[in-house]
């Protein structure tokens, strides 16, 4: 199977409606949510009915008719589960692209939508980006496999925090060691690479949802981030230099904070304008929520990002709106 191009969707539906009409009551997409939960557990008497995990393949199917004629979040949230499920970290990385990309260039219009009867009220879309933090999809990241192979059987993300010490240990079970995960780091170049666009994508949605809606209401990522930079920092130490330097240059093209680095050392790094700062303090604090989401150094800097281009006055209203008013009898101003 072939992970499916999902490019097409990132275009607008019409010129007029770009993300097309709210399927939310439509047949289809009800049978989509329906189809998602799988099978619950079922007891009849003394016999117990395992849950069954949702049909994945059916799930994808559905989301990309859905799609065609819906740019909605929701559907692109079933949608990356079904891609992480059948593809692994590849699936999920192309998944998570079209989430961030919807974001980034239709967060007026794509569904849902803002509530325009409480303020433009964020809260129904926050609540779908959560699915991101859900304990089920955390569980399928860790038990998506970096490798399956016929002499090794199949490695996950689970059985690095085991060796790692990350997670405590099922009783009886012999966890794979971190030498025989380390024996097979280059069978892994494809997860590796998908894990590095997925931090990327996580960085920039985050980057998004807090320029919109601020700091306080934004998401708190760091569940997922935990995960995928343990593995991250497991991979760069132990990949020798050469192929360390070969994999940077080749990730940074889609990693927010290896371009940053890469920026740096080229003269296009030269900052001349008011967007420049921008784009420049939103690299920056991609590289604290990659590398330390638990620094408060992004959060500070994010503060900083809102005065750009603001006057003495626009900035002391913001930082300190007690001190306005002196301010302005100070100064003259009316």
């Amino acid at each position: 199977m072939a992970i499916p191009d999902l490019a097409p969707f990132l275009l607008a539906v019409t010129e007029t409606n770009p993300c097309g009409d709210n399927l939310e009551y439509d047949s289809q997409f009800l049978y989509l949510e329906k189809v998602i939960e799988g099978k619950p557990e079922v007891q009849y008497g003394d016999t117990v009915m395992q849950a069954t995990a949702p049909d994945w393949r059916q799930v994808e199917a559905l989301a990309i008719e859905l799609l065609v004629r819906s740019r909605d979040l929701r559907i692109v949230a079933h949608l990356t589960q079904a891609l992480l499920a059948q593809y692994s970290f590849s699936g999920f990385a192309v998944g998570l692209a079209l989430l961030e990309g919807l974001l980034e260039r239709y967060w007026h219009v794509v569904h849902p939508q803002l509530d325009s009867q409480d303020d433009n009220d964020p809260t129904t879309r926050l609540n779908t980006l959560l699915f991101l933090i859900n304990e089920d999809l955390l569980r399928d990241v860790r038990n998506a496999p970096l490798l399956v192979s016929k002499t090794q059987g199949t490695l996950s993300l689970r059985d690095l925090e085991y060796a790692l010490g990350e997670l405590p240990l099922p009783p009886d079970m012999a966890p794979a060691s971190l030498a025989l995960i380390e024996s097979q780091l280059s069978q892994m170049t494809e997860a590796i690479s998908a894990i590095e666009k997925i931090l990327g994508s996580i960085a920039h949605i985050s980057q998004i949802v807090i320029g919109q809606v601020g700091v306080v209401r934004s998401i708190d990522f760091s569940p997922l981030l935990k995960i995928l930079k343990c593995a991250h920092d497991f991979f760069s130490k132990r990949l020798n230099p050469n192929a360390s330097r070969q994999a940077t240059a080749a990730l940074a093209q889609d990693s927010e904070c290896d371009s940053f680095v890469n920026d740096l050392k080229t003269p296009r790094c030269a900052i001349t304008t008011q967007e420049d700062v921008v784009a420049t303090i939103d690299r920056i604090c991609a590289y604290y929520e990659i590398r330390e989401p638990s620094s408060p150094v992004a959060l500070l800097l994010r503060r900083a990002q809102r005065l750009v281009g603001k006057d003495f006055i626009e900035i002391l209203q913001d930082l300190v709106p007690d001190a306005l008013h002196q301010a302005k009898q100070i100064s003259g101003i009316d």
